[in-house]
Protein backbone atom coordinates (compact mmCIF):
# COMPACT_ATOMS: atom_id res chain seq x y z
CA UNK A 1 0.00 0.00 0.00
CA UNK A 2 1.35 3.45 -0.90
CA UNK A 3 2.41 5.57 2.06
CA UNK A 4 0.18 8.49 1.13
CA UNK A 5 -2.92 6.27 1.05
CA UNK A 6 -1.89 4.45 4.23
CA UNK A 7 -1.27 7.60 6.24
CA UNK A 8 -4.58 9.10 5.15
CA UNK A 9 -6.24 5.98 6.52
CA UNK A 10 -4.26 6.14 9.75
CA UNK A 11 -5.10 9.77 10.42
CA UNK A 12 -8.74 9.63 9.35
CA UNK A 13 -10.04 8.48 12.72
CA UNK A 14 -7.81 10.88 14.69
CA UNK A 15 -9.10 13.82 12.69
CA UNK A 16 -12.81 13.13 12.44
CA UNK A 17 -14.07 9.90 14.02
CA UNK A 18 -13.92 10.57 17.76
CA UNK A 19 -17.69 10.52 18.08
CA UNK A 20 -17.85 7.17 16.31
CA UNK A 21 -15.44 5.66 18.79
CA UNK A 22 -17.67 6.70 21.66
CA UNK A 23 -20.68 4.87 20.23
CA UNK A 24 -21.60 1.34 21.23
CA UNK A 25 -20.01 -1.12 18.85
CA UNK A 26 -22.80 -2.87 17.00
CA UNK A 27 -23.06 -6.34 15.56
CA UNK A 28 -22.24 -6.11 11.86
CA UNK A 29 -24.47 -7.63 9.20
CA UNK A 30 -23.96 -7.66 5.44
CA UNK A 31 -26.89 -7.50 3.03
CA UNK A 32 -26.40 -10.15 0.38
CA UNK A 33 -28.38 -11.21 -2.69
CA UNK A 34 -27.66 -14.78 -3.76
CA UNK A 35 -27.86 -15.84 -7.42
CA UNK A 36 -30.80 -18.12 -6.53
CA UNK A 37 -32.79 -15.27 -4.98
CA UNK A 38 -35.08 -14.84 -8.03
CA UNK A 39 -34.67 -11.07 -7.67
CA UNK A 40 -34.19 -9.28 -11.04
CA UNK A 41 -30.75 -7.71 -11.46
CA UNK A 42 -32.41 -4.41 -12.36
CA UNK A 43 -33.76 -4.01 -8.82
CA UNK A 44 -30.76 -5.28 -6.83
CA UNK A 45 -29.59 -1.76 -5.95
CA UNK A 46 -32.98 -0.93 -4.44
CA UNK A 47 -33.10 -4.25 -2.58
CA UNK A 48 -29.62 -3.73 -1.14
CA UNK A 49 -30.70 -0.30 0.05
CA UNK A 50 -33.81 -1.71 1.72
CA UNK A 51 -31.88 -4.54 3.38
CA UNK A 52 -29.37 -1.99 4.68
CA UNK A 53 -32.22 0.09 6.07
CA UNK A 54 -33.65 -2.95 7.89
CA UNK A 55 -30.21 -3.76 9.33
CA UNK A 56 -29.65 -0.27 10.73
CA UNK A 57 -33.20 0.24 11.97
CA UNK A 58 -32.85 -2.98 13.98
CA UNK A 59 -29.69 -1.71 15.67
CA UNK A 60 -27.07 -3.55 13.62
CA UNK A 61 -24.13 -2.16 11.67
CA UNK A 62 -24.60 -2.30 7.91
CA UNK A 63 -21.09 -3.33 6.78
CA UNK A 64 -20.18 -5.06 3.53
CA UNK A 65 -18.32 -8.36 3.27
CA UNK A 66 -18.91 -9.57 6.83
CA UNK A 67 -19.38 -13.08 8.16
CA UNK A 68 -23.05 -12.70 9.10
CA UNK A 69 -25.54 -11.91 6.35
CA UNK A 70 -29.13 -10.87 5.76
CA UNK A 71 -30.32 -12.65 2.60
CA UNK A 72 -33.67 -12.36 0.77
CA UNK A 73 -35.34 -14.78 -1.62
CA UNK A 74 -38.39 -13.75 -3.59
CA UNK A 75 -41.09 -15.94 -5.08
CA UNK A 76 -44.15 -14.82 -7.03
CA UNK A 77 -47.51 -15.52 -5.41
CA UNK A 78 -49.67 -13.65 -7.95
CA UNK A 79 -48.87 -11.81 -11.17
CA UNK A 80 -51.30 -9.56 -13.04
CA UNK A 81 -50.64 -7.58 -16.22
CA UNK A 82 -53.27 -5.10 -17.35
CA UNK A 83 -54.20 -4.32 -20.95
CA UNK A 84 -54.41 -0.62 -20.18
CA UNK A 85 -52.17 2.08 -21.60
CA UNK A 86 -49.66 2.14 -20.12
CA UNK A 87 -49.49 -1.53 -19.25
CA UNK A 88 -49.38 -2.06 -15.47
CA UNK A 89 -47.73 -4.92 -13.64
CA UNK A 90 -48.99 -6.06 -10.24
CA UNK A 91 -47.15 -8.61 -8.13
CA UNK A 92 -47.71 -10.28 -4.82
CA UNK A 93 -44.35 -11.53 -3.61
CA UNK A 94 -43.39 -13.88 -0.83
CA UNK A 95 -40.05 -12.71 0.52
CA UNK A 96 -38.13 -15.13 2.68
CA UNK A 97 -35.63 -13.20 4.80
CA UNK A 98 -32.78 -15.18 6.38
CA UNK A 99 -29.96 -14.25 8.75
CA UNK A 100 -27.07 -16.58 9.42
CA UNK A 101 -23.39 -17.36 9.28
CA UNK A 102 -22.62 -17.11 5.58
CA UNK A 103 -19.21 -18.74 6.01
CA UNK A 104 -20.31 -21.98 7.68
CA UNK A 105 -23.77 -21.93 6.10
CA UNK A 106 -25.54 -21.97 9.48
CA UNK A 107 -29.02 -20.44 9.44
CA UNK A 108 -29.92 -18.48 12.58
CA UNK A 109 -33.35 -17.02 11.83
CA UNK A 110 -35.85 -16.74 8.97
CA UNK A 111 -39.03 -14.83 8.30
CA UNK A 112 -41.57 -14.94 5.46
CA UNK A 113 -43.14 -11.62 4.50
CA UNK A 114 -45.79 -11.10 1.82
CA UNK A 115 -45.67 -7.77 -0.02
CA UNK A 116 -47.37 -6.21 -3.05
CA UNK A 117 -46.12 -3.86 -5.71
CA UNK A 118 -47.53 -2.18 -8.82
CA UNK A 119 -45.63 -0.44 -11.61
CA UNK A 120 -45.29 0.18 -15.31
CA UNK A 121 -42.71 -2.61 -15.52
CA UNK A 122 -41.82 -5.75 -13.63
CA UNK A 123 -38.78 -4.00 -12.17
CA UNK A 124 -40.79 -1.05 -10.87
CA UNK A 125 -43.41 -3.35 -9.36
CA UNK A 126 -40.68 -5.33 -7.58
CA UNK A 127 -39.11 -2.11 -6.33
CA UNK A 128 -42.39 -0.92 -4.86
CA UNK A 129 -42.97 -4.31 -3.25
CA UNK A 130 -39.56 -4.36 -1.56
CA UNK A 131 -39.93 -0.76 -0.46
CA UNK A 132 -42.93 -1.76 1.65
CA UNK A 133 -40.64 -3.73 3.97
CA UNK A 134 -40.35 -1.87 7.25
CA UNK A 135 -37.45 -2.49 9.60
CA UNK A 136 -39.49 -1.04 12.47
CA UNK A 137 -42.14 -3.73 12.09
CA UNK A 138 -42.43 -5.70 15.35
CA UNK A 139 -42.31 -9.12 13.66
CA UNK A 140 -39.24 -8.19 11.63
CA UNK A 141 -37.53 -6.91 14.76
CA UNK A 142 -38.30 -10.19 16.54
CA UNK A 143 -36.81 -12.10 13.60
CA UNK A 144 -33.62 -10.01 13.85
CA UNK A 145 -33.43 -10.34 17.65
CA UNK A 146 -33.53 -14.11 17.36
CA UNK A 147 -30.53 -13.98 15.05
CA UNK A 148 -28.77 -11.54 17.38
CA UNK A 149 -28.84 -14.09 20.20
CA UNK A 150 -27.19 -16.69 17.96
CA UNK A 151 -24.51 -14.24 16.79
CA UNK A 152 -23.64 -13.31 20.37
CA UNK A 153 -23.36 -17.01 21.18
CA UNK A 154 -20.90 -17.35 18.31
CA UNK A 155 -18.62 -14.68 19.81
CA UNK A 156 -18.89 -16.15 23.29
CA UNK A 157 -17.87 -19.57 22.01
CA UNK A 158 -15.15 -18.36 19.62
CA UNK A 159 -13.84 -15.27 21.41
CA UNK A 160 -10.51 -16.74 22.47
CA UNK A 161 -9.75 -18.06 18.99
CA UNK A 162 -10.68 -14.71 17.41
CA UNK A 163 -8.19 -12.88 19.64
CA UNK A 164 -5.50 -15.46 18.96
CA UNK A 165 -6.05 -15.35 15.21
CA UNK A 166 -5.77 -11.54 15.28
CA UNK A 167 -2.46 -11.83 17.15
CA UNK A 168 -1.20 -14.31 14.55
CA UNK A 169 -2.12 -11.95 11.71
CA UNK A 170 -0.43 -9.04 13.47
CA UNK A 171 2.66 -11.18 13.99
CA UNK A 172 2.85 -11.48 10.20
CA UNK A 173 2.49 -7.68 9.87
CA UNK A 174 -1.06 -8.08 8.54
CA UNK A 175 -2.39 -5.37 10.82
CA UNK A 176 -5.35 -4.40 8.62
CA UNK A 177 -6.69 -7.95 8.64
CA UNK A 178 -6.04 -8.31 12.37
CA UNK A 179 -7.93 -5.11 13.15
CA UNK A 180 -10.83 -6.17 10.93
CA UNK A 181 -11.01 -9.45 12.84
CA UNK A 182 -11.17 -7.60 16.17
CA UNK A 183 -13.48 -4.80 15.08
CA UNK A 184 -16.33 -7.25 14.39
CA UNK A 185 -16.66 -8.03 18.10
CA UNK A 186 -19.69 -6.17 19.54
CA UNK A 187 -19.67 -4.29 22.84
CA UNK A 188 -22.26 -6.70 24.29
CA UNK A 189 -19.52 -9.35 24.49
CA UNK A 190 -17.54 -8.27 27.54
CA UNK A 191 -14.74 -8.80 28.49
CA UNK A 192 -13.94 -9.87 24.91
CA UNK A 193 -14.79 -6.41 23.56
CA UNK A 194 -12.39 -4.64 25.95
CA UNK A 195 -9.60 -7.10 25.14
CA UNK A 196 -10.22 -6.56 21.42
CA UNK A 197 -10.01 -2.76 21.82
CA UNK A 198 -6.73 -3.06 23.71
CA UNK A 199 -5.27 -5.23 20.96
CA UNK A 200 -6.52 -2.86 18.27
CA UNK A 201 -4.82 0.07 19.97
CA UNK A 202 -1.61 -1.93 20.23
CA UNK A 203 -1.71 -2.86 16.53
CA UNK A 204 -2.67 0.69 15.53
CA UNK A 205 0.27 2.13 17.44
CA UNK A 206 2.61 -0.31 15.72
CA UNK A 207 1.23 0.81 12.37
CA UNK A 208 1.81 4.45 13.31
CA UNK A 209 5.38 3.65 14.30
CA UNK A 210 6.10 1.77 11.06
CA UNK A 211 4.58 4.43 8.82
CA UNK A 212 6.30 7.22 10.75
CA UNK A 213 9.67 5.52 10.39
CA UNK A 214 9.13 4.99 6.65
CA UNK A 215 8.17 8.60 5.99
CA UNK A 216 10.96 9.99 8.14
CA UNK A 217 13.52 7.82 6.33
CA UNK A 218 12.22 8.90 2.93
CA UNK A 219 12.09 12.57 3.90
CA UNK A 220 15.64 12.40 5.30
CA UNK A 221 16.99 10.74 2.15
CA UNK A 222 15.28 13.30 -0.10
CA UNK A 223 16.60 16.25 1.90
CA UNK A 224 20.14 14.91 2.25
CA UNK A 225 20.34 14.30 -1.49
CA UNK A 226 19.53 17.87 -2.48
CA UNK A 227 18.86 20.62 0.02
CA UNK A 228 16.96 22.87 -2.36
CA UNK A 229 13.37 24.09 -2.68
CA UNK A 230 12.20 21.00 -4.57
CA UNK A 231 13.64 18.65 -1.94
CA UNK A 232 12.05 20.76 0.81
CA UNK A 233 8.70 20.46 -0.96
CA UNK A 234 8.88 16.68 -1.22
CA UNK A 235 10.29 16.13 2.26
CA UNK A 236 7.86 18.57 3.82
CA UNK A 237 4.87 16.74 2.37
CA UNK A 238 6.04 13.52 4.01
CA UNK A 239 6.91 15.07 7.37
CA UNK A 240 3.58 16.88 7.59
CA UNK A 241 1.80 13.49 7.52
CA UNK A 242 3.66 11.91 10.45
CA UNK A 243 1.28 11.37 13.32
CA UNK A 244 2.35 13.04 16.62
CA UNK A 245 1.87 9.70 18.39
CA UNK A 246 4.51 8.05 16.23
CA UNK A 247 7.95 7.59 17.86
CA UNK A 248 9.36 9.17 14.69
CA UNK A 249 7.63 12.47 15.44
CA UNK A 250 10.44 13.84 17.67
CA UNK A 251 13.07 13.30 14.96
CA UNK A 252 10.64 14.65 12.37
CA UNK A 253 10.42 17.91 14.33
CA UNK A 254 14.21 18.27 14.28
CA UNK A 255 14.43 17.64 10.53
CA UNK A 256 11.45 19.89 9.89
CA UNK A 257 13.07 22.77 11.77
CA UNK A 258 16.32 22.28 9.85
CA UNK A 259 14.54 22.33 6.49
CA UNK A 260 12.48 25.38 7.45
CA UNK A 261 15.60 27.28 8.48
CA UNK A 262 17.32 26.43 5.21
CA UNK A 263 14.31 27.42 3.11
CA UNK A 264 13.99 30.72 4.99
CA UNK A 265 17.56 31.47 4.00
CA UNK A 266 16.85 30.62 0.35
CA UNK A 267 13.44 32.24 0.04
CA UNK A 268 11.78 34.80 2.26
CA UNK A 269 8.33 33.34 1.64
CA UNK A 270 6.61 31.37 4.39
CA UNK A 271 7.01 27.60 3.98
CA UNK A 272 3.54 26.14 3.55
CA UNK A 273 4.08 22.88 5.42
CA UNK A 274 3.29 22.37 9.09
CA UNK A 275 3.61 19.40 11.38
CA UNK A 276 0.54 17.85 12.92
CA UNK A 277 -0.21 19.05 16.42
CA UNK A 278 -0.40 17.03 19.63
CA UNK A 279 -3.93 16.53 20.92
CA UNK A 280 -5.69 15.95 24.20
CA UNK A 281 -4.74 12.45 25.41
CA UNK A 282 -8.30 11.36 26.30
CA UNK A 283 -9.68 12.50 22.96
CA UNK A 284 -6.76 10.80 21.22
CA UNK A 285 -7.45 7.49 22.94
CA UNK A 286 -11.04 7.57 21.73
CA UNK A 287 -10.01 8.63 18.24
CA UNK A 288 -7.34 5.93 18.00
CA UNK A 289 -10.02 3.28 18.48
CA UNK A 290 -12.12 4.94 15.78
CA UNK A 291 -9.13 5.14 13.45
CA UNK A 292 -8.31 1.48 14.03
CA UNK A 293 -11.90 0.45 13.30
CA UNK A 294 -11.86 2.58 10.14
CA UNK A 295 -8.75 0.70 9.00
CA UNK A 296 -10.47 -2.65 9.58
CA UNK A 297 -13.59 -1.51 7.71
CA UNK A 298 -11.55 -0.23 4.77
CA UNK A 299 -9.64 -3.50 4.60
CA UNK A 300 -12.84 -5.55 4.67
CA UNK A 301 -14.23 -3.56 1.73
CA UNK A 302 -11.07 -3.98 -0.34
CA UNK A 303 -10.43 -7.68 0.26
CA UNK A 304 -11.83 -10.35 -2.08
CA UNK A 305 -15.52 -10.84 -1.52
CA UNK A 306 -16.51 -13.68 0.78
CA UNK A 307 -18.03 -16.64 -1.00
CA UNK A 308 -21.17 -17.22 1.03
CA UNK A 309 -22.74 -20.59 1.63
CA UNK A 310 -26.49 -19.90 1.87
CA UNK A 311 -27.98 -22.28 -0.70
CA UNK A 312 -29.47 -24.61 1.92
CA UNK A 313 -31.42 -21.81 3.64
CA UNK A 314 -34.48 -22.06 1.40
Amino acid sequence: MKIRHRICTLTLGVMSLTAYAQNTQQINLSPYIDETSEIPASVEKVVYGKLGSIITSCGFGNVANQRFVLVPKASVVTEDVTETAPTMYAYTLNINLCIGDGVTGTLFSSKNVQVKGVGTSKSKAYMQAFNTLNGHDAELKAFVEKAKEKILQYYQLNGTSILQHAKTLAGKQEFDAAIDELSSIPSACEPLYTQANQLMLSFYNKMLAQEGDKMLAQATAIWNASQDADAAERAGELLSQINPQSPAYAKAKVLFASIKKRISALDAREWKYKLQEQRNEHALNQARIAAARAIGTAWAKSRPRIVYNVHNWW
